[in-house]
C-alpha cells in the first residue's frame, strides 16, 4: 500500500458541510466525533452501531442547546449513498463495501477516506497532536507505529509554555498593527525577535525571560515609529 500519492497537505473547513461515515464500529465512531468537532453535519450508515453512537447522539440533542447534526441510519450501505456529500469515510471491515464506497465517491468527485485500504481513497488523515492551539500533523508513509512514535515525541518535546508563547505573540502582533508602521517593518521586527534561539529558550523553561526581552524590543520599536 503506497501513500505517496497523498502529497498536498491542507486544512479544510467542514462547517455546515455534509459528511458521510459508513460503519458503526470504533474507527467510525472516532471519525464521527472528529467531524462533529469540526462542525460538520454527519450521517452514519451501519447495520449495527456501538452503544456509544447512541450516547453521542443523545448528548447532542439533550439540554438547552439542541444539536441535530448527527443522523444515524441503521441499515446496510446502498449503491448511491455517497451522492450529495462533501466527503465520505468508509470505516467498515467489509472489503466489498469499502471498494464500492471508494468507487462511487470517485465517480461523483467526492473526497473519500477508506480506513481498511487508504490508497483506495482520495485523502488520508495524518496523525496529529496539539499543544493548545498549536497543532502538529505527521505523515511518514511508513509503519503506523513509527508515525505514532514521532507524534508522541513531538508532544513530549513541546510543552505548555509554547502555547503561552503563541498567546503572547498573538496579542503583541495585534498591538503592533496599531502603530504607524508598514507591513514590511513589522515583518522585519518579528524576524529579528523570533528566532531559533527564542524557541529553544521557551522550550527550556525560560518563557518569562523571552517575554521580557520581546516586550522591551516592542517598546523600542514603538518609540521609533
Amino acid at each position: 500500500m503506497s501513500l505517496e500519492k497523498f502529497n498536498y497537505p491542507i486544512y479544510v473547513s467542514l462547517e455546515n458541510k455534509t459528511c458521510l461515515v459508513v460503519g458503526g464500529g470504533k474507527v467510525a465512531l472516532r471519525k464521527t466525533k472528529g467531524l462533529l468537532k469540526a462542525k460538520g453535519t454527519v450521517t452514519v450508515i451501519a447495520d449495527k452501531f456501538l452503544p456509544d453512537f447512541y450516547k453521542l447522539k443523545e448528548s447532542l440533542v439533550s439540554g438547552d442547546s439542541k444539536d441535530f447534526r448527527l443522523i444515524l441510519k441503521t441499515r446496510k450501505y446502498l449503491s448511491g449513498d455517497t451522492k450529495g456529500f462533501f466527503l465520505v469515510f468508509s470505516a467498515t471491515n467489509n472489503t466489498i463495501v469499502n471498494r464500492l464506497v471508494a468507487d462511487e465517491a470517485r465517480a461523483n468527485n467526492i473526497l473519500s477516506n477508506i480506513s481498511e485500504n487508504p490508497s483506495q481513497g482520495s485523502f488520508i488523515v495524518p496523525a496529529r497532536t496539539a499543544c493548545g492551539k498549536i497543532e502538529f500533523t505527521v505523515k511518514t508513509g511508513a509503519s503506523p507505529v513509527f508515525t505514532k512514535l514521532i507524534t508522541k515525541d513531538l508532544k513530549k518535546h513541546y510543552g505548555g509554555e509554547l502555547e503561552e508563547f503563541r498567546k503572547l505573540i498573538t496579542t503583541l502582533r495585534e498591538e503592533l498593527k496599531t502603530l504607524d508602521t508598514t507591513t514590511n517593518e513589522r515583518q522585519e521586527f518579528w524576524r529579528t525577535v523570533i528566532t531559533e534561539k527564542t524557541l529553544e529558550q521557551v522550550n527550556s523553561g525560560k518563557f518569562e525571560e523571552v517575554k521580557e526581552t520581546i516586550e522591551d524590543a516592542i517598546s523600542c520599536f514603538r518609540s521609533k515609529s
